[in-house]
């Protein structure tokens, strides 16, 4: 659609809608600031006005969507035609300093209170102005028509900065083509090809603009709030380099990954530093390896433990006397006794899988948010999936650890219990004692909580991310499982669940309890409601 064709209170209004201002649009030719339209400055600028008060008052709700589009679409153009127009006249302005009337000190200063830019933005202006009417008349005639944009100029004159390239743009036709890829390409796609014309007509450009990004190449980190803000510049080079394993270790983007592009990047960057340390090839020599130390109180660490956890009938080790334990065999054990005296078929006929004792303080308590509620999907995924093997918790009751000892990184940074609970999951774990005046009594030896051997299992019997949606493959992956230290999380392959790095931090987040049946995985929010199922093998 040519711009110069689009009558753009035609394309915004349709027939019959009443305007502001008491205009109405009927259809058919004319602009509405054609009306007694006079040559001079003023009435030009009072007619634009009356024409963007029309377009301002326009009931946006009533027009279609492709009139939207295209209206949109042309006032782009014509903001890019009113730019070169106002261009013009800044160059006349700095000629005859006709800003000295205004009482600033320089043009910059005059055009900044004029325009409400930033000093920066109002030079920038200024100096695109000149450039055009000086070195880019082809390039001037194409942003008066709206053909190209205000980004188009400054993307010419950035790249093409030497004297031998400005001189290149003098030569026939060399504008015109400039023009054409502007019309044609997206933005990063017109900038690469201004580089690659501008490394063709000055090879010097080139290696002096190498040593320049070279030179320019750094990365900050500044504490900001709860975290750390980073920034800095890379070289093209380098930033391809990181884009690609990025790229790589993100892999393409699930259906039900919510996660915008940038989020999904600061994901791949952590597992990518993860990864790398994991691999314990850096400083080899070292005698202690580089890696990420948490310490946390033994206290802290057992009061963690008491305080995950979900359901209670989802206990899968509540053993308590003669209670009936899924963990064990799957199946609640005929004749059994529990701790009131009830036998099983008393307590509750059926043999279901269910922790009776549980049962009985689910009920009590309320169970995931409504009594009992959790006793029924109990029996529901296990006719579904099978016995009941293991839970593997994440929920934590953070009243129950009010006024534990945070655990914190070697620089005293403190985490959250979330946080702690997931990098214990994938950490190697040491004891230190220490004596009353800080001297160190005994220091055991660092022990993973899963082997080798456990973890290749479990990744053979899991094969991707086992969270629902996600097929993340196994370099991408992590083992979550329940904590050992008391009851609860023996180091065996019910309590493991493969994840990959974003889900296996989303589920310590977002404190999900995981059910591993005979048949697959069940994943639970705190609230009781089911995020979805994974059955083994799909």
């Amino acid at each position: 659609m040519a711009l110069d064709d689009v009558d753009v209170a035609g394309v915004l209004c349709p027939a019959g809608v009443a305007l502001s201002q008491g205009f109405a649009y009927a259809g058919g030719g004319g602009r509405a600031s054609d009306r007694g339209r006079k040559s001079g400055v003023g009435e030009s600028v009072n007619g634009l006005k009356a024409d963007i008060s029309i377009l301002a008052g326009l009931d946006v709700s009533k027009v279609s969507d492709e009139e939207l589009l295209a209206g949109a679409e042309a006032l782009a153009g014509l903001a890019s035609r009113l730019g070169a127009v106002r261009g013009r006249w800044l160059v006349a302005i700095g000629e005859r300093g006709s800003w000295r009337a205004s009482g600033e000190r320089t043009l910059v200063r005059w055009n900044e209170k004029a325009s409400g830019q930033s000093p920066a933005a109002a030079a920038r202006e200024i100096a695109r102005a000149q450039s055009l009417g000086e070195e880019l008349p082809v390039m001037a005639a194409a942003l008066e028509s709206g053909e190209v944009f205000a980004e188009h100029v400054d993307g010419v004159r950035r790249v093409f900065s030497t004297p031998a390239l400005r001189e290149s743009l003098r030569r026939e036709g060399v504008q015109e083509e400039i023009v054409r890829w502007a019309r044609r390409s997206a933005p990063r796609e017109f900038e690469r090809r201004l580089r690659a014309r501008a490394l063709r007509e000055d090879p010097a450009m080139g290696v002096a603009a190498e040593k320049d990004e070279a030179a320019r190449e750094k990365v900050v980190f500044s504490p900001s709030g709860w975290g750390m803000r980073v920034s800095g510049w890379l070289s093209s080079e380098t930033s391809a380099l990181v884009d690609t394993a990025l790229s790589a270790l993100m892999g393409r983007k699930g259906a039900d990954d919510a996660r915008t592009l940038p989020e999904r990047r600061a994901g791949a960057l952590v597992e990518l530093a993860s990864v790398r340390l994991d691999e314990g090839t850096l400083a080899a020599g070292a005698r202690i390896r580089p890696h990420l130390s948490v310490h946390v109180p033994l206290a802290t660490l057992t009061r963690l433990e008491n305080a995950a956890g979900g359901c209670p009938a989802l206990d899968a080790n509540d053993s308590s006397e003669g209670s009936l334990s899924m963990f064990k065999s799957g199946v609640a054990a005929t004749g059994s006794v529990d701790a009131r005296g009830v036998g099983a078929a008393e307590a509750g006929g059926a043999n279901d899988g269910v922790n009776r004792d549980a049962s009985r303080r689910c009920v009590e308590t309320g169970g995931q948010g409504r009594a009992g509620a959790c006793l029924e999907k109990v029996r529901r995924q296990r006719k579904k999936l099978g016995p009941l093997l293991a839970v593997i918790p994440s929920a934590i009751d953070l009243k129950a650890l009010a006024g534990a000892e945070p655990a914190a990184f070697d620089d005293g940074t403190a985490l959250s219990m979330t946080q702690l609970a997931r990098l214990a999951c994938d950490s190697s774990v040491g004891r230190i004692v220490f004596s009353a005046t800080g001297e160190v009594l005994d220091a055991g030896r660092s022990k993973r909580l899963f082997t080798p051997g456990q973890t290749r299992a479990v990744i053979a019997r899991d094969r991707t991310c086992r969270y629902p949606g996600c097929t993340e493959t196994i370099p991408h992956g992590q083992i979550h499982h329940a904590l050992p230290w008391k009851r609860g999380g023996a180091t065996d392959l019910a309590n493991a669940v493969l994840l990959c790095w974003h889900h296996h931090a989303l589920v310590h987040r977002e404190m999900t309890t995981i059910a591993h049946h005979d048949g697959g995985f069940v994943f639970t929010r705190p609230d009781g409601t089911i995020i979805g199922t994974r059955r083994h093998g799909v």
